[in-house]
């Protein structure tokens, strides 16, 4: 059986031949190790010998890879690594761009941008301290130690000073772990970030997560709640709002997400681009919100998604005056697209025009 909710490796090194050679469990690689064919031609095209993407078996344990271990792989949903493309175009990012990840925790897409936009700038920033750990632990593992790490509310991000948190260097990624610094042996500083000053911006947002299939079951299937709305539960999910169990007030996602999108576009320079996505699949959180940049700010214009959807597994979303689309979803409700192992996503790509 293979994963229900996609994990793409990313092949930091080329080590598709030894992960052929391990099996899991024993610090082996699985069994098998299927490339992601649609996904093939966003990277080779654009970032010529970047990472590699492979679909491995459900019941395998990566954390026990010994490629894994090395810093040699890691994981991430394929409608993430979508957003990321969508983000950096058809020739990805020219040396010296300026990068930015707001909510960039758990640090994922901030890792695969980082080996994507190696010779560039690049940045995280998320508000929740806890998380920001882990997203520095990953960097650190895996020898990222050149990102900008910020502790902040992402809303701020030109207004306020951020705490950057330096990230510990690692000395190899050879096949035996290395010794990495400690948290206290990494420097503390505080910044303001430029307000205009970004190539692009990856802004994805806080939400319902109610297009994350892992995420609902995770709540739905708790102790105390009742699981059997399970099936059906996207089919509800409209302008009508989000019967979600843990979440108390939609209005204040919503003004939220309105804020994120908002200190998106302002940290972005006049011809940069940025993407707003998030993993639900309504309308009032995807739609509506950019919808609310564009009527707010006159130089924020939708601008052509950079890749087909007809090699890509989603739909169309938004599209802007000369019928391009510009935002899409990948939905799990949908039964076109159910043989696709990802993980729910809207992602809209917006231009910031001089």
């Amino acid at each position: 059986m293979w994963m229900e909710l996609a994990l793409i490796v990313i092949a930091v090194e080329a080590t598709t031949a030894r992960a052929e050679d391990e099996s899991a469990g024993t610090g082996k690689a699985p069994r098998s190790v299927s490339p992601i064919e649609w996904l093939e031609p966003l990277t080779a095209t654009r970032f010529g010998s970047g990472p590699k993407f492979f679909s491995i078996p459900a019941d395998t344990q990566m954390s026990r890879l010994s490629s894994y271990k090395d810093g040699r792989l890691f994981g991430l949903d394929v409608s993430s690594a979508s957003a990321v493309f969508a983000l950096l175009g058809e020739r990805g990012p020219n040396p010296g761009s300026a990068v930015l990840d707001l909510c960039c925790a758990p640090g994922t897409k901030l890792l695969m941008l980082s080996e994507l936009c190696r010779g560039s700038r690049v940045a995280g920033v998320d508000v929740n301290r806890d998380r920001l750990m882990v997203c520095r632990s990953l960097l650190t593992k895996y020898g990222s130690h050149d990102v900008e790490l910020y502790h902040g509310d992402a809303r701020d991000i030109c207004s306020k000073p951020m705490e950057r948190l330096t990230i510990a260097k690692r000395k190899s990624r050879g096949r035996k772990r290395q010794r990495r610094e400690s948290p206290a042996e990494a420097s503390v500083e505080t910044t303001t970030l430029q307000a205009g000053s970004w190539d692009y911006v990856l802004c994805d947002a806080e939400c319902t997560h109610d297009g994350s299939v892992k995420h609902m079951l995770k709540h739905l299937e708790a102790p105390g709640r009742d699981s059997s709305g399970v099936v059906g539960f996207w089919q509800q999910q409209d302008d009508r709002g989000h019967p979600m169990p843990w979440l108390g007030n939609l209005g204040e996602l919503e003004s939220l997400q309105r804020g994120l999108i908002m200190a998106a576009f302002e940290a972005l320079k006049p011809g940069g681009i940025m993407v707003y996505s998030t993993c639900s699949t309504a309308r009032r959180q995807d739609e509506s919100i950019v919808e609310y940049l564009l009527k707010e700010r006159d130089s924020a214009v939708l601008a052509p998604l950079p890749f087909d959807l007809y090699t890509v597994p989603c739909r169309a979303a938004m599209k802007d005056e000369a019928d391009a689309v510009c935002a899409c979803r990948f939905d799990p409700a949908d039964n076109d697209l159910a043989r696709v192992d990802a993980g729910g996503l809207f992602i809209a790509r917006i231009h910031k025009v001089l």
